[in-house]
């Protein structure tokens, strides 16, 4: 099941929202330290919405964000790299973040399982309960 189309996407191109969705990919996916999935978990926890954001990763259909949320888990300097990376404006990336950062960690969740090695699903289990220790997604 798909979810509804959001008010709150932005005005932009296919090649910007696929290149944009990219960018945001590879953002999680980075093991650089305070960037990646466990950066945005650090930041959420000195922000005290850490349950939030996890449960991004649990729920088969997160709900939008806000754009203080937003300010929160993404340090400015890498909203300027997802802009460029794009090719559109920080306003943009903050605009398409609201709804699809909860998906992409949801994403991300889901793919966990897939390709990381077993000592990093078991710290991903640490966060992220829903997935199950037999590799298949929960």
């Amino acid at each position: 099941m798909t979810q509804p189309p959001s008010r709150n996407e932005p005005d932009m191109t296919a090649d910007e929202r696929h290149a944009l969705a990219a960018a945001i990919d590879a953002y999680l996916d980075t093991d650089k330290p305070g960037m990646g999935m466990y950066g945005l978990l650090d930041r959420a926890g000195d922000a005290a919405v850490y349950d939030q954001v996890r449960g991004w990763g649990c729920q088969p259909h997160p709900a939008e964000t806000s754009a203080a949320m937003i300010a929160r888990l993404i340090p400015p300097e890498d909203l300027a790299h997802l802009a460029a990376a794009a090719g559109v404006s920080e306003q943009a990336v903050v605009r398409y973040l609201l709804v699809h950062l909860p998906r992409a960690v949801r994403g991300f969740v889901l793919a966990l399982p897939m390709r990381r090695p077993a000592d990093i699903q078991g710290r991903a289990r640490q966060h992220f309960p829903c997935i199950a220790t037999s590799g298949v997604k929960g």
